[in-house]
């Protein structure tokens, strides 16, 4: 009786998703997607683990608060040193410009060991890339029982052609991402711009 309780309750608090990431895709401010994201990767769990195994001291007063035991994992799963590279939040020259939020061409089905970019759509005005703007987001928001980070940024198409978007990544600087969306078959026309926001929220 105990175990079918725990299984009823289990059932309620799935739906009601106490840590959630939803996001949108606009098109020149328009909204043309929004769902929920489902693709969370190892290193969101891996990026929790490594600030909770410091201690408070070597924490507060490192710059670089992750060990070489606990490190985020690069591309092919191998730890790296997350010294300035723990830069999801920013995207700007200090951090380089691929921190952040990123797009990319590519379709394949996200996995949670993944933790590389495929075929990234470049910053720029030539073929194929997308003029990336500053990182933006906010801090916590407090909204009754829930609070909220958002995060947005814009790709901007001055390639002289359309491009196709298919994916986008919450990536830091140093090879590792968060994680992966399809929306896939995201067109953006020339002198168009697409705005990617996500909304990561926790509900108690």
């Amino acid at each position: 009786m105990k175990f079918l309780k725990y299984k009823i309750k289990k059932l309620v608090n799935d739906k009601i998703n106490h840590i959630r990431l939803d996001y949108e895709v606009l098109l020149n401010d328009k909204i043309i997607k929004k769902d929920f994201c489902n693709s969370f990767n190892g290193n969101f769990l891996q990026w929790l683990y490594a600030g909770a195994a410091q201690n408070d001291s070597n924490f507060l007063a490192s710059a670089n608060p992750f060990n070489s035991s606990v490190n985020i994992l690069s591309a092919g799963g191998t730890p790296v040193s997350a010294v300035n590279g723990h830069q999801f939040f920013r995207g700007d020259s200090f951090a380089g410009v691929y921190a952040g939020l990123v797009v990319s061409s590519d379709v394949s089905t996200p996995q949670v060991n993944s933790y590389t970019i495929l075929n990234r759509i470049d910053n720029g005005t030539g073929g194929g890339q997308l003029v990336y703007s500053s990182q933006q987001g906010t801090g916590i928001v407090f909204n009754g029982n829930t609070a909220t980070i958002s995060l947005f940024r814009t790709f901007t198409n001055s390639s002289g052609n359309d491009i196709t978007v298919n994916k986008f990544y919450w990536y830091g600087n140093a090879s590792y991402k968060f994680i992966e969306e399809l929306i896939q078959g995201t067109t953006v026309p020339n002198t168009k711009s697409l705005t990617i926001k996500i909304n990561l929220s926790i509900t108690t």
